[in-house]
């Protein structure tokens, strides 16, 4: 991860004056992508951040919360930043945000227990299945109609985190889960509790759900313009670098990245 600090020093970005104060940035658990260990918080996006930080000036305060109050900080208007987020209309109703990579989400299942799936629609008629459903994930209002019409019919399991989808599948008790699939692969590759999922997960693309930008919401309630300008430049100052892009190329599965993540376009 730290190559991602130590290279972004070396470009030509702007150097601005800093904030006016401490910007709280709020991170839930995710792979690689945001990884919390109590107090120490590491990842590709911390280490976004930090890289800002020490070409912007301005500094950022880290705390562990869980995904669903991630989003509910954010919302109401208790936090600087919402990150990694998804674009969604939800979101910009309360953020203005700066795209730093594409994302896909997915069916994940494990193979070979089920069938090709190519659709929510589909995965809404096959009645026997069920799925994890992680609080605080939004995909848009496909995915959010879809679950709901899985909450009503009795199909759904919500979870924290991810390990605790991971396991409900690796068990049996659900079929799989919808979300971008580099989270889930690089738990059950550092996560002994659910190793036995190392090799056999298995990825659908689902037509309503297509590539979507994926990087950093900043509040329009705490941040003056004035911070908010500042931080949205820098951060798309460094989406114009290859740095997060090598960064996922580096930390998660080849055959993963490339079904799921991919450069701005």
């Amino acid at each position: 991860m730290k190559s991602l600090l130590l290279a972004t020093l070396l470009l030509p970005l702007a150097v601005h004056a800093g904030c006016s104060r401490p910007i709280d940035v709020p991170l839930a658990a995710l792979g690689q992508t945001v990884n919390v260990q109590g107090a120490d918080i590491s990842g590709i996006y911390p280490d976004i951040l930090r890289t800002i930080s020490v070409r912007s000036g301005c500094q950022f305060r880290f705390r562990g919360v869980s995904r669903a109050q991630q989003q509910a900080l954010f919302e109401t208007g208790k936090a600087d930043l919402l990150a990694p987020a998804l674009r969604t209309p939800q979101r910009d109703r309360y953020g203005s945000f700066v795209p730093m990579m594409q994302l896909r989400p997915m069916l994940v299942t494990v193979d070979p227990r089920h069938p090709p799936v190519t659709s929510l629609a589909q995965l809404r008629d096959a009645t026997s299945l069920r799925l994890a459903v992680m609080r605080g994930f939004d995909f848009g209002d496909a995915f959010q109609a879809f679950i709901r019409d899985m909450q009503r019919a009795g199909r759904t399991e919500p979870v924290d985190d991810i390990v605790s989808a991971a396991r409900l599948i690796q068990s049996g008790y659900v079929d799989g889960i919808i979300m971008p699939p580099v989270a889930i692969a690089s738990s059950v590759q550092n996560e002994p509790r659910i190793s036995a999922l190392q090799g056999r997960l298995r990825l659908h693309a689902l037509a309503e759900l297509p590539w979507t930008d994926n990087g950093v919401y900043l509040s329009r309630t705490t941040l003056s313009d004035a911070d908010r300008r500042t931080l949205e430049q820098a951060l798309a100052a460094l989406a114009r670098t290859s740095s997060v892009w090598d960064n996922y190329r580096r930390y998660y599965p080849a055959e993963i990245v490339t079904e799921s993540v991919r450069p701005l376009r």
